[in-house]
């Protein structure tokens, strides 16, 4: 009885360390995009405020 409580604590922790490891994983990957996704934008924005910048002091 003893042996399959342990063995079973065992399994359930282990999955648990998979699940928490899992949401690590996701949580990591959530932000890769939303960086990948910001990214572009930001670019963006910063070109044409130097466009808007070189505009200003061309007149």
């Amino acid at each position: 009885m003893l042996v399959t409580e342990t063995e079973t604590h065992k399994h359930t922790h282990t999955h648990i360390e998979m699940q928490i490891s899992q949401r690590v994983i996701l949580s990591k990957i959530t932000i890769l995009k939303a960086l990948v996704h910001l990214t572009p934008s930001i670019l963006q924005s910063h070109r044409n405020r130097s466009t808007r910048q070189l505009q200003k002091t061309g007149k």
